[in-house]
């Protein structure tokens, strides 16, 4: 189970494992842990990344934020895979084994960030960041990924995206609007106005259940059809259905 951990000024993605979802051990922040100037000093060769992600600190000695970690259902290709998130896009990493998440392995992984980028904001809908939200669901057709976007008004919607099932860093398609968004007075109005943040999903069937956030106080669930997205992505990528 991954988490956010918050000490009232620095959020991080965090991991807790379990054998039978009663007791859980907590392992910890798993992602990098590194003032903003660090930051800077390791990502320096990747000019538009800096320039990038930096508008975001609020000054040098800012714990880099690092949240939204959202694990693959199974390995890909022996590799244990993660999504997580440094503003403004979304990042991936592939590990043989969490004891691999050291601070060397965060240094050079950050030196190389541009090669690690999953997703970056396209659409008005996503133009501000994007972000995690739920595991990603497996079909014929590739990872379906509905994850979060945010857009210049701080309106969080939940979006979509279609990734190859072996190399699931390569992006297939992308809705080039949002799949859902803050309509209803409980996504309108909450803890934080105008949000709808995806977080869980299961399939039943041909139906896409998908769990989000409403105004960050109360949880809510939209439907889809499985085989209907995926083909609505798939028109948006010149590819068409297996089905």
């Amino acid at each position: 189970m991954t988490y956010v951990a918050f000490n009232g000024k620095n959020a991080l993605g965090a991991l807790a494992t379990s054998a039978d979802l009663k007791t859980f051990e907590r392992q910890g922040v798993i992602v990098p842990q590194l003032t903003c100037t660090a930051f800077d000093e390791l990502a320096k060769v990747n000019t538009d990344i800096i320039e990038r992600y930096r508008q975001d600190y609020n000054s040098p000695d800012t714990i880099l934020m690092d949240k939204d970690v959202v694990f693959y259902p199974r390995r890909i290709n022996g590799k244990l895979c993660f999504m997580h998130r440094i503003k403004p896009d979304m990042q991936l990493v592939a590990i043989d084994s969490l004891e691999e998440l050291t601070q060397d392995f965060w240094e050079n992984y950050i030196t190389n960030l541009a090669e690690y980028v999953l997703l970056t904001p396209k659409g008005p809908h996503e133009i501000n960041y994007v972000g995690g939200g739920c595991p990603p669901v497996e079909t014929p057709e590739g990872w379906l990924v509905i994850y979060h976007g945010v857009d210049n008004e701080m309106k969080y919607s939940a979006c979509a995206a279609l990734f190859d099932l072996e190399d699931p860093g390569k992006e297939i398609a992308r809705l080039p609007y949002a799949l859902f968004s803050p309509d209803q007075d409980y996504e309108i109005s909450g803890d934080v106005n105008n949000v709808c943040f995806p977080t869980g999903a299961i399939v039943e069937n041909d139906t896409l259940y998908i769990y989000y956030g409403a105004g960050d106080d109360k949880i809510a669930c939209a439907s889809v059809s499985l085989s209907a997205l995926v083909a609505e992505l798939l028109s948006h990528s010149g590819l068409q259905s297996l089905a």
